[in-house]
């Protein structure tokens, strides 16, 4: 699976459709909710930098499950995403628009999906050279119908939603086109 991340394409997760996001509080852990995921059929997994755990997380998943795609989620800034990457990163998420984290990804080729929700930060996206964002949180800024909204205007851009998306909600997020 790591392969097709190295072509640095959004076409994986496109495949994919599911991307779980990962608090993990204890390192130890991660291979077996790794190896879990790959059992169950899914091959990525968003670990939030969340905890102190997260980059060593990251690590032992990229160094001991070569099914899974290990990415880093809540980057905030440019030094997070280059230690996620050295940690094994292949993606980045970010809860939002930040134009370091974008920067750096681009420099390095490596996806980035920033956090967008409005209009402007649609745009701002787009002009910035991305066709994919992270639509977030999904749930509060008005679910399936703003995502429907938005494609309407930004057909071109593939939208990750997160916030909120559960067992109950997930197949009308599925259904989208965009999605």
């Amino acid at each position: 699976m790591t392969e097709v991340v190295k072509e640095h394409t959004i076409d994986f997760f496109k495949r994919e459709k599911v991307v779980p996001v990962a608090i993990i509080e204890n390192a130890n852990d991660a291979v077996d909710i790794a190896n879990a995921l790959v059992d169950g059929g899914i091959h990525s997994i968003e670990v939030t930098l969340r905890t102190d755990s997260a980059k060593k997380a990251i690590k032992n998943i990229a160094d001991n499950c070569p099914k899974m795609v290990v990415g880093a989620g809540t980057v905030l800034n440019r030094q997070q995403a280059e230690e996620a990457v050295a940690a094994g990163a292949k993606f980045l998420v970010s809860p939002a628009l930040i134009p370091e984290v974008i920067d750096y990804g681009k420099e390095k080729n490596i996806p980035v999906m920033p956090g967008c929700a409005t209009p402007t930060e649609f745009a701002t996206a787009r002009k910035m050279g991305l066709s994919y964002v992270k639509f977030f949180p999904a749930e509060n800024y008005g679910g399936v119908k703003t995502i429907k909204s938005l494609a309407s205007v930004f057909p071109d851009i593939s939208i990750m939603p997160t916030g909120g998306i559960n067992i109950r909600n997930i197949k009308e997020y599925l259904d989208c086109s965009n999605v």
